[in-house]
């Protein structure tokens, strides 16, 4: 597992207007919690973008976009 933890003089402070509003739209009362839900938000959303880059990449690859044959020759 990925050790996030960051040393106490370099901590980044919060924008608390940021997290006043993020609290205001996820309707919550908790800093915790706020902060839990809009980093779950934020990586399904940079999952869904992933997600929809692959879909293209394979679509284009269903198409023939890609010639595999000169990428297999360029790799002789």
């Amino acid at each position: 597992m990925t050790d996030t933890s960051l040393e106490k003089d370099t901590e980044p402070e919060l924008d608390e207007e940021l997290l006043a509003e993020a609290m205001r739209g996820t309707g919550t009362m908790s800093r915790n919690e706020t902060l839990n839900i809009v980093l779950r938000e934020y990586v399904m959303a940079k999952r869904h973008v992933r997600r929809k880059a692959l879909e293209e990449i394979r679509r284009m690859s269903a198409e023939g976009a890609f010639d595999w044959d000169a990428i297999e020759e360029a790799d002789k």
